[in-house]
């Protein structure tokens, strides 16, 4: 028995509508209506899951230094990353919307990324020199969560520095500070997050 989810089914109509408005003749011939439907359904799963990962699961959010890249590294320009932490972002973005947010310089995260491709690996990445504004204030919380476009209340973020983690809560995020990759992964599934 197939099982369509009702948000799907939702999505399926609304795609079988905007097919309908953008060829009405279609509606002219039983083939048509049939094969826009079922056009409709196979195009609704990838609408779907974009809908449901946008707008009905919590954005995780990460800092840098400290949590995805080891920051007890002598050299700065050869950091190493934290164990497990970008294997663990591969998974989460798999089904919800992945974040960073860090403090770091235009021309330290142009090194950084260069080398550990942020902008490819996050649907988002926040950098403090390009948003001008800096953790621990709350207002650069509350800028990120109205960059993403969602209450801060659907965002939960991980950072090493219990500064941070208070701005972001005062801005009303969820924030827990990091420990290591396991630790992380409970408070997640804690939450109902799927790590």
């Amino acid at each position: 028995m197939l099982y369509l989810n009702p948000l799907r089914l939702v999505v399926a109509i609304a795609l079988f509508a905007v097919g309908v408005m953008l060829v009405p003749s279609i509606l002219e011939e039983a083939t048509g209506v049939v094969g826009l439907g079922v056009l409709a359904f196979f195009l609704s799963l990838p609408a779907y899951k974009w809908a449901k990962k946008k707008f009905l699961r919590p954005i995780i959010m990460f800092d840098v230094g400290g949590v995805l890249l080891r920051t007890d590294d002598r050299d700065l320009y050869d950091l190493t990353p934290m164990p497990g932490t970008f294997e663990m972002v591969e998974k989460l973005r798999a089904n919800y919307c992945v974040v960073v947010f860090s403090n770091m310089s235009p021309e330290s995260f142009g090194l950084y990324n260069s080398k550990w491709h942020f902008d490819q690996r996050f649907d988002y990445v926040f950098v403090s020199g390009f948003i001008k504004a800096k953790k621990p204030d709350s207002n650069a919380f509350a800028l990120v969560a109205r960059k993403l476009g969602v209450s801060p209340s659907n965002i939960v973020f991980f950072d090493d520095t219990a500064a941070n983690v208070a701005g972001a809560k005062a801005a009303g995020i969820n924030a827990i500070v990091f420990q290591n990759v396991t630790q992380a992964a409970q408070a997640l599934r804690q939450m109902g997050v799927k790590v």
